[in-house]
């Protein structure tokens, strides 16, 4: 049959192709069956696919469109962030292989087909390495490479898919991408299409290119009219033809509050019972068809003394077992400044950009403030290394100098949010030893979990004394974990406050819509400045894969969180606020 559609195609590329699955499959990866788990829940994950071989895993090659153009289409590189959570959002144990190939005037495999937890270091470091776009758009070159790539690469029974991320037309006209995309349909690869076009200023031409391209390509064509919706879109592709997949503990009848599928990997998280539990994945194609797998877990007492949740190993007084428990990345938990309140009477016009910063599974390479429209260069505003917190976190810092004539201009008025993922607004980004990246303000759900390591780094402690005045100063703020993972069910939002003559009388989170949460006060850093936090918990499920990325800030306060510090004399600051002070000022404190 697809070699039929292939020689209707080579008379008339206009026609509407689908492709022809041969049939629903859904595999279950992970936990294995008759695993025991010590656990009251776990994390299901998983292949569904109506494209190739039922059930053999997925290979997927990304084909990513680098041209000059995406300088101003694409200016904050929504591309980037959008490859990063797509990388992060596959579960456990997924058995997808990834590659990436750039084109511009000509296309090149940045990182060759491999599995995605070995690919994705490497995607980092690829997607660091091309921040200046340029060139032309050789969509039909891209294409080749990626065909070649998988049939040369690929696993022999794996569902096969190429993904092209484009914002324009193909240099040498529409004619070449079709055949491309042809030429890859007869070989059992279906070919999608990702296209950035803004409601005005597309070329119709190109548009309706892409969408014939996919239809001969036996895939699907997906328009983004923003960057932003950029991530949403990798993440949902249906490339593999599979609209949904449950996830159902059949012993107690509970579903998985939310099941996330990517690429046709599937992640949800169920609660167990001790005991036997039967596991069941139900996958449903584009088509309504349906495909099901089950598997039985069992449950055993957790600990021994049954009240650790986790028993990291069998006996923890040998010193080589490892004791410290992080997230494999490491993380920007808080950012900030030092001070938040600049006092403009006394000509005082320095600061710092702070961030606590935590370690992951490997050492911090590097910490740097970068913004969103300007290209990721490792040692551009690098923060430099101010000490250690008592729990092994790091504070960096940068030091900076306002301009006299914008803090003329800004004088006695909270400055708008300087953290988040618009044009002009800033990240503070660390990258580790092994090429992981976290940027703040993102607070990322996906594939993030616990690992034990031997020890942190020891640098240090922190003690570094800033300015006090006379009202509180709340310097930073931010979630803790930055990092979510499938499983996790809490974190705690948390603030640095730098108290002013009196004492503090509260500290919370809040937004315009009413929400409230009171602080906790959780002591002394070391220079004076004390830790506040709260505990949020939410049911396994509620967040979807991805980033929230625009929690913090002063603009949108329906949306946007304050934290909100008060002294007994009833003076305030809340975060974000950089503040100028202007008139009297705000003087030094000294007591």
């Amino acid at each position: 049959m697809k070699k039929i559609l292939l020689q209707l195609c080579s008379i008339s590329l206009l026609m509407s192709f689908s492709f022809v699955s041969e049939a629903v499959s859904v595999k279950i990866n992970s936990p294995a069956n008759g695993a025991v788990i010590q656990s009251d829940n776990t994390v299901v994950t998983g292949i569904a696919s109506a494209v190739g071989t039922p059930g053999q895993g997925i290979d997927l090659v990304l084909v990513l469109d680098d041209s000059g153009s995406l300088g101003t289409t694409d200016p904050t590189r929504e591309r980037f962030s959008a490859i990063q959570q797509l990388m992060t959002s596959f579960g456990p144990n997924a058995d997808v292989h990834v590659g990436i190939i750039f084109f511009t005037g000509s296309a090149s495999v940045a990182v060759s087909l491999q599995q995605v937890n070995t690919a994705r270091p490497a995607i980092n470091g690829a997607i660091q390495n091309n921040q200046t776009p340029g060139g032309g758009t050789a969509i039909d070159s891209g294409i080749q490479l990626a065909s070649n790539e998988l049939a040369s690469k690929g696993r022999a029974n794996a569902s096969k898919a190429i993904l092209v991320f484009t914002d324009g037309g193909n240099n040498s006209g529409p004619e070449p991408v079709k055949q491309a995309a042809a030429a890859a349909f007869s070989q059992n690869q279906a070919v999608s299409f990702i296209g950035l076009f803004p409601s005005n200023g597309t070329n119709p031409s190109d548009l309706a290119a892409l969408q014939q391209a996919a239809q001969v390509g036996g895939g699907k064509f997906y328009r983004a009219t923003d960057p932003v919706h950029l991530a949403p879109l990798f993440r949902a592709a249906k490339i593999v033809s599979i609209d949904n997949v449950t996830v159902t503990n059949v012993t107690t009848g509970r579903a998985s509050a939310r099941v996330n599928l990517t690429a046709g990997n599937f992640t949800g998280n169920v609660d167990l019972v001790v005991g036997q539990n039967i596991l069941k994945a139900v996958a449903t194609d584009t088509d309504g068809k349906q495909a099901a797998d089950s598997i039985t877990v069992t449950v055993q007492p957790i600990c021994p003394d049954d009240t650790n949740p986790i028993c990291p190993c069998p006996n923890p007084s040998n010193p080589s077992c490892p004791a410290v428990p992080v997230k494999k990345a490491s993380q920007v938990i808080m950012g900030g400044f030092d001070p938040m309140l600049i006092d403009f009477a006394q000509r005082e016009m320095s600061y710092k950009i702070m961030a606590v910063v935590r370690e992951g599974s490997a050492p911090i390479r590097s910490v740097s403030v970068k913004k969103n429209e300007e290209a990721f260069k490792l040692l551009s505003n690098k923060m430099n290394l101010e000490g250690q917190l008592s729990n092994g976190d790091k504070i960096y810092s940068l030091s900076l100098v306002m301009d006299r004539t914008y803090a003329f201009e800004h004088k006695g008025e909270p400055l708008a949010n300087f953290f988040g993922s618009g044009v002009g607004e800033y990240n503070i980004t660390v990258v580790d030893e092994s090429q992981e990246v976290h940027s703040f303000p993102n607070l990322n759900m996906g594939n993030h979990p616990h690992v034990m390591i031997h020890a942190l780094t020891e640098v240090h402690p922190y003690k570094t004394k800033g300015i006090r005045r006379f009202r509180p100063q709340v310097l930073m703020s931010g979630l803790d974990p930055m990092l979510l993972d499938y499983g996790d069910d809490s974190f705690k939002i948390k603030a640095i406050v730098r108290p002013g003559r009196t004492g503090l009388q509260n500290v919370t989170l809040k937004n315009g819509s009413g929400f409230k949460i009171a602080m906790n006060r959780e002591g002394d850093i070391g220079n004076g400045d004390i830790m506040y936090s709260a505990e949020y918990t939410f049911p396994r499920g509620a967040f979807p894969a991805g980033s929230l990325r625009d929690l913090f800030g002063n603009v949108n306060l329906a949306s946007e969180f304050l934290v909100e510090a008060i002294d007994d004399a009833q003076n305030k600051h809340a975060f974000p606020a950089l503040e100028i002070c202007g008139g009297r000022g705000c003087p030094e404190y000294k007591p």
